[in-house]
């Protein structure tokens, strides 16, 4: 049985592939305030108020509001909210006369099967939540599916900014963001970013109130906190085991080794792992922040949950996985899992075998 997002690209590859998608965005990759004119040059009808940072682009195929602001030099931040009773294209054209590092996320406002789907020349995916790193040599094209209500945060920074904010020279040289700051690499796809979602929603709704007096402050600490955060998970995903090598001595291994053999049991306890490593529990915490950016008890729910996709990936039932995990129920597990992974543990495996899938699929013409 094929999945919709594999109807999805059967449709798009179809004959009447001109009539099925009836609206073509280009975007070039920007210069920010060339973002604004471009849109403004395809909707010379839409709604602008340069006071205010906003275009609303209002006609038969597509509603939708732009807002932007300036928060610091060297940083923008547009923010979309879309509706169309149509599919929609975007392009994205490489654009080698700027060097901006952008970061986009979008979101489907309802639950949907597979609302989005990027493609490049060597990638595609298909799913309902999206985001992606990249520079100003990126060419790709994102579908939206009719009928969603789609909104999403777009971060473009200059290279003064990251120079200013980012020490190139103790990334991983062979990380995603390294590759991708050096142009070495056009851009890095961000699977399961609903945890990122609460973050650009409190965005939207401070540029959709002009008059708070803090509102650039708020947004600039909110943008910081956000990037941090996203280049913070991308580097954890690429070496898992980073941390544990970079520790003084293997420090913190004995901990890394208990929690992992907990993970389907219950939390060992701060005292216990502090012990093990001869510290202070005070001390231990400290330096576990320091290392893996995170506490504790969340590394122990992220090796719970790495323990829990192992054996569905074995075929092992959701139930069954729930209580070798250590649950007392499968809804605490289903529920821990999507706050973890952003979906349940069903639509995660389908995402899974999706990927698998899409990897099959040749890059379609049109």
């Amino acid at each position: 049985m094929e999945t919709s997002a594999t109807n999805f690209v059967r449709e798009l590859k179809s004959d009447d592939y001109q009539n099925y998608v009836h609206l073509i965005e280009h975007i070039q990759v920007p210069i920010p305030e060339n973002y604004i004119h471009e849109l403004l040059k395809y909707h010379p009808d839409a709604e602008y108020n340069e006071a205010l940072g906003m275009i609303h682009i209002n006609t038969d195929k597509i509603n939708t509001i732009f807002r932007y602001i300036k928060p610091e030099e060297g940083c923008y931040i547009f923010n979309f909210d879309s509706y169309s009773p149509i599919d929609i294209h975007y392009q994205y054209i490489p654009n080698p006369d700027t060097d901006y590092l952008s970061i986009a996320l979008n979101f489907i406002e309802e639950r949907s099967k597979y609302p989005f789907y990027y493609r490049t020349a060597t990638e595609s995916h298909a799913t309902d939540n999206l985001g992606h790193v990249f520079n100003n040599l990126f060419s790709g094209n994102l579908y939206i599916k009719a009928h969603q209500r789609a909104f999403g945060i777009r971060i473009e920074l200059d290279k003064n900014w990251i120079r200013n904010n980012i020490d190139e020279n103790i990334l991983p040289p062979k990380s995603e963001i390294s590759a991708i700051l050096k142009k070495q690499k056009e851009n890095c796809f961000l699977l399961d970013v609903v945890k990122y979602r609460p973050v650009v929603q409190h965005i939207k709704e401070l540029l959709e109130k002009p008059d708070n007096a803090l509102r650039t402050l708020q947004v600039k600490n909110l943008c910081s906190e956000l990037i941090a955060n996203i280049f913070t998970d991308v580097l954890k995903k690429e070496s898992p085991s980073a941390s544990v090598n970079a520790t003084s001595g293997g420090e913190l291994e004995k901990a890394l080794l208990i929690i992992n053999e907990c993970a389907d049991r219950d939390f060992p306890g701060i005292e216990r792992l502090a012990a093990a490593c001869n510290l202070s529990p005070r001390t231990f915490i400290a330096r576990f922040r320091s290392l893996f950016h995170d506490s504790p008890h969340n590394y122990y729910k992220r090796a719970k949950m790495e323990y829990a996709c192992t054996e569905l990936k074995r075929g092992i039932s959701v139930k069954s996985t729930a209580f070798k995990a250590g649950y007392k129920n499968t809804a605490s597990f289903c529920r821990a899992f999507k706050q973890v992974y952003g979906k349940s543990p069903v639509a995660y495996l389908k995402t899974k075998n999706l990927q698998a899938e899409d990897e099959r699929l040749k890059p379609f013409s049109y």
